[in-house]
């Protein structure tokens, strides 16, 4: 789901939760800032080690001993083993501190300070939660009493400390203490009060709606990896449906963003109707001491831990517009998403592009005649950037031609960095040729890109009016971008500006390398307002290419195939805000398969079915199959030019693939 925040996590205990979660809810968004803890007492601001009398047991002790509800603790103490100051590594130096125990009481990454003097002594601050927390067996309340205050993973294995019992003993690495919190007790979450609510905004609409969330819930750990809490919604009988993950404040307010669902996975489309949010997070390895008894609270175990439920509040869906109820459509612009897949031909204007295993395929009369571009120039520009072609040769991704500068062509190619003679995964570069192949050079790089082991963030070409555009992630976010109206010979760093019609929003940068598609492989869609871009909707490639289509100068479609959870969606406020729009089913095919979903220049959507090509006409009502051309067996059709629909079968062989292409004109309805 879009945009959703993260609480700051953890390494350690919960490692594989964390990897459940996050499998479960890709594609999270920002984190959270790091929660403000309040200011320290007199006694923990001096917390530094001590000396300590050398045992074969690590040891801790107290400052103070007791307090109330927010008190700022120092821990001191010693284990065997451990490192003097100068000698600790980045991994000695943070720990994991637990109140009310570890893997089941709440759980904080803490920096360890280890003594100058004496090897294994250290210390370390912690404060005393202020608020309910969350355990394995549900809610705690905050009450007077004593509690077990204690460190782990004093000294990580690698990277960090995984695992408990026989583990973690002989890491040497736990130990506790006793600490005494005083009154007042906590007067929320109790026997008679709920223990979380949500608020939205809106709390009602169709699928695809941007829904901005606030509340409260329990503090849960506070970690080095994004968990908190995951956000689910159920009702109807239907298995619980994933919206991403919530941010969470020290104190316990939790916020958010996620989009309203159409359906769960590739099943059927939720109904219109309300519906149970839920929040909920696991405890791979807590132990369940008494049953829950706030109300709205749920414990499950099973063999992969405990699993703790919040009800939270209610989400009503709204039906969604009917394409029929759009009327008619007429785009006044199309512009399709980057292509992670060899074979896609890319249009600009009456010329056409394609990689092929030994060049590039180039015609600049509409398809009429092609000629070869050689790459073979591209092994020394990538040398001279400091780079090199993998053992497979020049990796061709796409090509984008120039109709204003002949002999000027824009290429994206998989490139590793020596010493490295890596296959794929690659990282993508753009390279540009003007004269005809003969020799390529690397696009400059903006100077607010970080690189990292030589990627270069370049996130793709597009043409835009007379300008070619080489997009780039930024360091800060958004885009940074290298422009030439020169074919290529010379580049201005800036902003990329509004597309000549409709809303002031575009592509953002592609991925900068390349995906085995295991995963979400997101290219953003970014708005612009106030003088900078930031990104909005998006679409993953590896469902294939999608469209940004304008259809006026305030709405705008954005167009997803392949199984994506919102085939259609419209924005009327120039891609703020985004409503799905529900599209008839087409024969014998899910209701979110719509392989191959393309809007047509005239408005009509064409998606492609296991019997053939079907066609679903500005305001129908249905589908309609239509018999132009054999349906394509290997690349989707995706780009018209000069009238026509182009598209490769053959594609990763070896040979030329078979160019194909069926004028627009016999894509219509008998």
């Amino acid at each position: 789901m879009a945009n959703v925040s993260t609480v700051g996590g953890r390494a350690g205990l919960r490692s594989v939760c964390i990897v459940a979660v996050m499998l479960l809810l890709a594609g999270c968004g920002t984190p959270a800032a790091a929660p403000v803890a309040p200011a320290a007492t007199a006694a923990a601001s001096q917390c530094v080690p001590v000396a300590e009398p050398a045992t074969t047991s690590p040891n801790i002790h107290l400052r103070p001993a007791s307090g109330g509800p927010g008190t700022a603790v120092c821990i001191t103490g010693f284990i065997a083993g451990g490192p003097t100051a100068t000698k600790a590594t980045a991994t000695q130096r943070r720990a994991t501190a637990c109140w009310d125990g570890c893997g089941n009481g709440l759980e904080e990454t803490v920096d360890v300070v280890w003594s100058d003097s004496q090897a294994g002594a250290f210390a370390t601050r912690v404060t005393v939660p202020d608020v309910p927390w969350l355990t394995a067996s549900g809610p705690a309340p905050l009450r007077p009493g004593s509690y077990k205050l204690g460190l782990q993973c004093l000294l990580p294995i690698a990277s960090g400390c995984v695992g408990q019992g026989s583990l973690a003993s002989a890491l040497g690495s736990r130990a506790f203490a006793s600490f005494h919190l005083t009154g007042p007790a906590g007067g929320r979450c109790g026997p008679d009060q709920p223990c979380a609510e949500l608020h939205l905004t809106p709390a009602s609409g169709p699928p695809g709606t941007t829904v901005r969330v606030r509340g409260w819930a329990p503090v849960t750990s506070i970690l080095e990896q994004p968990t908190g809490y995951s956000l689910l919604m159920e009702g109807r009988d239907l298995k619980p449906v994933a919206l991403g993950q919530l941010s969470q404040a020290r104190d316990g307010t939790v916020h958010g963003t996620f989009q309203i669902p159409a359906s769960w996975a590739s099943g059927p489309p939720l109904p219109p109707g309300a519906y149970q949010l839920i929040l909920g997070t696991n405890f791979v390895s807590g132990v369940v001491t008494a049953p829950a008894t706030a109300p709205g609270v749920t414990v499950k175990q099973d063999t992969g831990g405990t699993r703790v439920l919040l009800d939270a509040g209610t989400l009503t869906i709204a039906p969604s517009a009917s394409w029929a109820s759009l009327g008619s459509l007429k785009p006044l612009s199309i512009r399709g998403s980057a292509s992670v897949y060899p074979g896609t031909i890319t249009a600009a204007g009456s010329d056409l592009a394609y990689c092929i295993p030994a060049g590039i395929r180039l015609s600049t009369d509409g398809g009429r005649t092609w000629s070869t571009v050689a790459t073979t120039g591209v092994a020394t520009a990538a040398a001279g950037a400091g780079n090199a072609l993998p053992q497979a040769g020049a990796a061709c991704q796409a090509a984008l031609p120039d109709p204003a500068h002949p002999g000027s062509l824009f290429a994206t190619f998989g490139l590793v960095t020596p010493p490295c003679n890596c296959q794929p995964p690659l990282y993508m570069a753009g390279l540009v040729t003007t004269d005809d192949g003969r020799t390529w050079s690397v696009i400059p790089q903006p100077a607010v890109i970080a690189p990292e082991q030589g990627d270069r963030g370049f996130g793709g070409f597009q043409l835009q009016g007379n300008e070619v555009v080489a997009l780039f992630a930024s360091r800060a976010g958004g885009i940074a971008a290298e422009t030439t109206m020169d074919g290529g010979r010379t580049w201005t760093t800036g902003q990329p500006s509004c597309p000549a019609s409709g809303p002031c929003l575009r592509w953002g940068p592609a991925p900068s390398s390349e995906s085995p598609c295991m995963t979400a492989f997101p290219q953003p869609v970014e708005i612009h307002a106030h003088g900078t871009w930031s990104s909005g909707a998006g679409a993953n490639l590896c469902r294939g290419q999608s469209q940004i289509v304008a259809l006026s100068q305030t709405t705008v479609a954005l167009v997803s195939g392949g199984g994506a959870p919102y085939p259609l969606q419209v924005s009327s406020d120039g891609g703020r805000t985004w409503a799905s729009v529900a599209l008839p089913p087409t024969p014998g095919q899910a209701p979110t398969g719509y392989n191959g979903l393309a809007m047509l220049p005239d408005g009509a959507l064409l998606a492609l079915a296991q019997d053939g090509w079907w066609l679903l006409p500005r305001g129908a009502a249905a589908w309609c199959a239509i018999a132009a051309a054999t349906p394509p067996s290997g690349q989707i059709p995706k780009l018209a030019a000069d009238g026509r629909l182009w598209w490769l079968d053959g594609v990763n062989t070896g040979k030329l693939p078979t160019l194909h292409s069926v004028a627009l004109s016999q894509l219509s309805c008998p």
